[in-house]
């Protein structure tokens, strides 16, 4: 019998999504506007604040909708992002459910110049992109799995300073304006509310983050174009 995810992570990850789509539906003029994208990104990435929650995002445009689906995967699955996200140094599936939806993933963030020290996230994910639009990917921290999760890594994770993603934290897909073109227009959405632990002043950290959204979807987008995908940065005013 497949393995089905137990009552309580999927009541962890019920507050989580009502904590996001709450955030994602807060008036505009209630985010606090952080940083904007660069070169092509310009005018397409945007990354604001609010109430401790940090979101970036990025009005693209896809040729068809399997690679709207493409475009998705590439930014939620770790597996994908360790491949051009530096920031991520180690990612690991520590459970898959058999509703294919439902997972528990842990994954660490490099540390910098030996000063500041790596990081361990573990988390219990709900993941929705099948069918139409909009696809989204809701994460929660989800301790009961640390064991499991430090014993991959060196010194039993000694050396890593554990963090979390709090309720509210996820990746949403959506479509975007009408078009004429036979284009599709989708707005990439990353909303986190992190405690990344450690003695950084929070001035710092919440820098840091701000750059560090702007730089994802970024990037994540060049990688796909440097593959061959058509994905476009479009100007969102």
């Amino acid at each position: 019998m497949a393995l089905q995810p137990p009552p309580g992570l999927l009541s962890a990850l019920d507050a989580s999504a009502a904590a996001l789509e709450a955030s994602v539906s807060a008036d505009a003029s209630e985010w606090r506007r952080r940083c904007e994208g660069r070169g092509e990104a310009k005018g397409s990435v945007r990354v604001c604040s609010w109430q401790g929650a940090v979101r970036g995002d990025a009005h693209l445009s896809v040729a068809s909708a399997e690679d709207a689906r493409t475009l998705f995967e590439h930014f939620i699955l770790y597996e994908n992002r360790v491949r051009w996200d530096t920031g991520i140094a180690t990612q690991q599936q520590i459970r898959a459910y058999g509703d294919l939806t439902h997972s528990v993933n842990a994954y660490t963030v490099a540390g910098s110049g030996g000063v500041v020290q790596p990081r361990l996230f573990v988390e219990a994910r709900r993941t929705l992109c099948s069918g139409d639009l909009p696809f989204t990917n809701v994460c929660v921290d989800w301790s009961l799995d640390d064991a499991e999760a430090k014993a991959e890594l060196p010194k039993n994770g000694r050396d890593h300073i554990r963090a979390r993603n709090l309720a509210g934290s996820g990746c949403l897909l959506r479509a975007g304006g009408h078009r004429n073109d036979g284009r599709i227009s989708v707005v990439l959405t990353m909303v986190g509310r992190s405690e990344l632990g450690g003695w950084l002043p929070s001035v710092v950290v919440e820098r840091a983050t701000y750059g560090a959204y702007r730089d994802i979807l970024s990037d994540g987008v060049k990688a796909l174009q440097n593959a061959g995908m058509d994905v476009r940065f479009e100007v969102h005013l």
